[in-house]
C-alpha cells in the first residue's frame, strides 16, 4: 500500500509539473495577431529569421525601411544628442549589414498592447519633465514605447543594446527581434528627430531579455548593465530630475512575468538614497495569465 501510495505521489507531481511547464510555455510564448507574414517560420524564404509578426511596410505604412539597412542610416535615425547621449550603446545598430539580405520590420500585439498601456501613464501624468524613464520591458516593446514618448512628450530615447544577434546560435534570440523593431520605427523617428526639439524626458531603452544565458551549443551574447552605465545620482540632481520612472513586462501589481534582470538595483538604490522618488510600473505586452507571477526584486513604489 505504501508503495502504491508513494508512486502515485510521484506521478502526480510529474504530471503537475509537466502542466506548469506547458502553460509558462503556452503563456508567454509571443504571439500576435497583426496582419504579418508567416510567423516565426525560419523555413520560410520571405522570414528566414523568424521575426514575430514580421511586416512589409514600416510604421508611416512605407518601404522606406528598406533605407535603413545600413548601419550609417540606422545611426541617423536613433543615435541621441544632448547630455546623456555618453550612456547610449549602439553595438546593435552595426550589426545590420550582416542580416541586410534577410531581414523584416517587426511590430507585434505586443509592442501594440505596450503602447496602449503607456498611455494611461501618460494620461495620467506620471511622466513630467523631471523625470528621467527606464524602459526595460522586452527590446522590441521598449523601442515601441520609447518611440511613442517622442511623439507625445518629445522624450529623448538612449539606446541601451550592447550585443549582436549572432543569430541562429546566439543566447540572446530576443536581439534579432529588437533589431527588427528598430527597423520598423527608423522611418518614422528620424521624421520626428527632424520635426520636433526633443528636450523632454531622457528615457533609456533597454531589453530585459539582455541576460539570457547560453544553453548548450550556443554562444554567449547576453550583457548586463553597469551602475556606471546610467547617470549618478548626483547628475540627476544636477538636471534636476526628481523622479525615475521604471516600467517593466508585467502587470500593474507588484509582479512581473518572469524573474526581472536585477543589474539595475545598485543605482535605483542609490537614486532612492539621494532622495530621487522612484516608481515602478508594469505593462503586459502578452495579457493572457496571471498564473506563476514572479514577485519584483525591488518591491514597487508605484503601482
Amino acid at each position: 500500500m505504501k508503495k502504491t501510495v508513494t508512486v502515485w505521489l510521484l506521478t502526480q507531481l510529474i504530471a503537475s509539473v509537466s502542466a506548469y511547464c506547458i502553460l509558462y510555455q503556452t503563456t508567454y510564448t509571443e504571439t500576435g495577431t497583426i496582419p504579418s507574414i508567416n510567423l516565426n517560420d525560419t523555413a520560410n524564404t520571405k522570414n528566414p529569421l523568424g521575426i514575430i509578426e514580421a511586416q512589409y511596410l514600416d510604421s508611416l505604412g512605407t518601404e522606406n525601411w528598406k533605407n535603413y539597412l545600413e548601419s550609417e542610416k540606422l545611426f541617423t535615425a536613433w543615435a541621441a544628442n544632448g547630455t546623456f547621449s555618453k550612456y547610449q550603446k549602439l553595438k546593435l545598430l552595426t550589426t545590420i549589414k550582416n542580416y541586410k539580405d534577410k531581414i523584416l520590420p517587426r511590430y507585434s500585439q505586443g509592442e501594440n498592447n505596450s503602447v496602449i498601456g503607456l498611455r494611461k501613464l501618460i494620461e495620467e501624468g506620471v511622466i513630467d519633465t523631471h523625470t528621467m524613464v527606464i524602459l526595460d520591458s522586452g527590446g522590441a516593446h521598449s523601442v515601441a514605447m520609447a518611440v511613442e514618448l517622442v511623439k507625445k512628450i518629445n522624450a529623448q530615447p538612449i539606446l541601451m543594446f550592447d550585443c549582436e544577434p549572432i543569430w541562429p546560435l546566439g543566447s540572446n534570440k530576443h536581439a534579432i527581434q529588437v533589431l527588427a523593431t528598430l527597423l520598423y520605427f527608423s522611418a518614422e523617428e528620424e521624421m520626428l528627430k527632424n520635426q520636433k526639439l526633443l528636450d523632454g524626458p531622457v528615457v533609456f531603452v533597454l531589453d530585459t531579455h539582455r541576460d539570457s544565458s547560453p544553453l548548450p551549443g550556443e554562444i554567449d551574447n547576453s550583457y548586463r548593465i553597469n551602475p556606471e552605465d546610467l547617470p549618478s545620482p548626483q547628475e540627476l540632481i544636477n538636471h534636476e530630475i526628481r523622479k525615475v520612472v521604471i516600467i517593466t513586462e508585467g502587470n500593474s501589481k507588484d509582479w512581473v512575468s518572469y524573474s526581472q534582470v536585477v543589474d539595475l538595483g545598485e543605482r535605483i538604490f542609490e537614486y532612492n538614497k539621494a532622495g530621487i522618488e522612484i516608481q515602478r510600473f508594469g505593462i503586459e505586452p502578452w495579457p493572457k495569465s496571471e498564473n506563476f507571477l514572479f514577485p519584483f526584486p525591488w518591491g514597487s513604489a508605484g503601482k
